[in-house]
């Protein structure tokens, strides 16, 4: 966007011949330029641990996201997908600052709406630069299973007995 606007007020400038609009465009070149020679690639690490394997519907289970970055990122945001089944109670996707050299640690409750076995993760990470010009998407942590069993009020809904 600033490269686009550097050149319509640079080129405006040069056809009408007014000195105005190419020192109007000066700064977008300049931002355009410093974006590009600032920007730096983030070295994002990310574990996904859930607290436990199993749980029954109508339960929590808590995620735990561990972030770490050696070089340090100005916003990082970070979305777990989740199945229709599993609902967030805290906010997802998280957004925060993250200096060099800092470890981050993020719990996110996840309440178990229906049985079923699901995959968690990986995560979704998503970085930008300090000017926002760069932004870097992609996908860290390893996958984590969790099986959701059905409640003893659900069983009895489901199945009627043979015999009583």
């Amino acid at each position: 966007a600033y490269v686009g606007l550097a050149a319509i007020g640079l080129l405006a400038g040069l056809v009408l011949g007014r000195v105005e609009l190419i020192a109007l465009a000066a700064p977008f070149a300049l931002a355009a330029v410093a974006g590009s020679a600032l920007a730096r690639e983030p070295d994002l690490r990310a574990t996904l641990v859930l607290d436990r394997e199993r749980a029954l519907e109508g339960e929590e289970v808590t995620a735990t996201i561990e972030l770490s970055s050696v070089s340090g990122t100005d916003r990082v945001d970070v979305l777990l997908q989740l199945p229709r089944a599993l609902h967030a109670e805290k906010p997802n996707p998280l957004a925060f600052r993250l200096a060099p050299a800092e470890n981050r640690t993020l719990e996110l409750p996840l309440r178990c709406a229906r049985f079923g076995a699901f995959v968690l993760g990986p995560l979704l990470v998503r970085s930008r630069d300090r000017l926002g010009f760069s932004c870097w998407e992609t996908r860290l942590g390893e996958r984590k299973p969790l099986r959701v069993y059905p409640s003893v009020e659900t069983l009895h809904a489901l199945l009627a007995p043979y015999e009583t």
